[in-house]
């Protein structure tokens, strides 16, 4: 009985002292960074802007205000130490979801500070990168709500677009795997403002770690079915029918897609065969979706739609010498002599394309 009341005794004295070496953060006293903002300054530095939430108080009430600060700086450490004597606060990074890179400055490249950035353990590896089209540091100064609203407004408009709209997914870690792989490049959503809202314009395409160009949100919807699998997404399509031009919107899209590499013939063939399932909520033709013939009449019109334009995206890939879609990564699984610089150079160039779509509407609800 005394051995039991002494073990207990020390396990109590060791959970104290355990406790006593942790470092705390009281978030009364700390500057919690949830978005982050990189622009070029000069020619090779960089200028880092962050917003954080601040609290007033009015009589009984705590008014929920934000502050904005930047700095310049070579490197993101250095300008993260910048950051912190402009700050009345330390800044903590912990929290940070929603990177936001400048058009300038992912035109000279970004591997650099993106990896600072994934090496650092208090900033999470699967934290949101978006191309701001413009400045990065205009959105942040925006007036896109007080304090924690700003980095939650931007992390959710980003993840709802990437989830049920048509940009394709991706994430730092998911960039930096693409980054570092020879076999693909990788890609990122692209914010602008607009009428003063900030919006989703499309996405930007990465030769290695560079910005190359951007894809409208339609052919964004393209690249997403060619590497994403989809779940619930929502897509208007624009449809020539009879002489008759309509709108058909899609929503509840499930897609999935099957990818072949066959090289029996002088050139590669890449094949890639996209199923897709979903329901019609609005249409603007005459006739009646009950009509006989009519739903697979605009199924197969979709189908030659998004065909045809997948073709062309690969083709357009294949000339720029980009390769968002992995094509690489399939040719180099039925390879044993794999050479990045010959395949991107020579084999790549000579790769022919070939693509299917299955289109399944599965209701088309009460629409006449």
């Amino acid at each position: 009985m005394k051995t039991l009341v002494r073990c207990k005794i020390f396990l109590l004295v060791c959970l104290v002292l355990l406790t006593g070496c942790l470092q705390t953060r009281i978030i009364d006293e700390i500057a919690v960074i949830r978005t982050v903002g990189v622009d070029v300054d000069g020619e090779q530095g960089l200028n880092m802007t962050v917003s954080f939430p601040t609290f007033l108080e009015q009589g009984e009430q705590n008014v929920q205000e934000r502050d904005v600060i930047n700095a310049n700086a070579e490197t993101v450490k250095g300008a993260r130490i910048l950051l912190n004597e402009k700050s009345q606060k330390p800044l903590e990074f912990g929290q940070l979801n929603t990177l936001l890179i400048g058009e300038e400055l992912a035109k000279r490249g970004v591997e650099d500070f993106i990896d600072s950035l994934y090496r650092d353990v208090s900033v999470g590896n699967r934290i949101t990168l978006t191309l701001v089209e413009g400045k990065a540091s205009e959105i942040i100064s925006g007036n896109l709500g007080g304090g924690e609203q700003t980095g939650v407004y931007l992390s959710d408009l980003i993840q709802q677009n990437m989830e049920m709209n048509t940009v394709p997914t991706t994430n730092m870690h998911e960039f930096l795997f693409s980054l570092y792989n020879d076999a693909r490049d990788p890609f990122l959503p692209v914010l602008t403002i607009e009428d003063e809202r900030v919006g989703i314009k499309g996405t930007a395409l990465f030769k290695d770690d560079k910005y190359q160009r951007m894809l409208n949100n339609d052919d964004s919807f393209i690249l997403k079915l060619m590497t994403t699998p989809t779940k619930q997404t929502s897509k208007q399509f624009h449809l020539d029918m009879e002489e008759e031009e309509s709108i058909v919107v899609l929503e509840k899209i499930f897609s999935k897609r099957k990818r072949s590499l066959d090289r029996s013939g002088s050139n590669p063939v890449y094949k890639i065969e996209i199923d897709i399932k979903g329901e019609i909520i609005d249409y603007t033709g005459k006739n009646n979706l009950e009509e006989e013939n009519l739903v697979d009449e605009i199924e197969k019109v979709i189908e030659e739609k998004i065909a045809k334009r997948s073709k062309t995206l690969l083709e357009e890939f294949r000339d720029e010498g980009i390769d968002p879609v992995a094509v690489g990564e399939k040719y180099r699984s039925t390879s044993r002599d794999w050479q990045p610089e010959v395949w991107i150079d020579t084999i790549y160039q000579t790769v022919e394309f070939d693509v299917i779509a299955n289109v399944e509407i599965l209701s088309s609800g009460a629409i006449e």
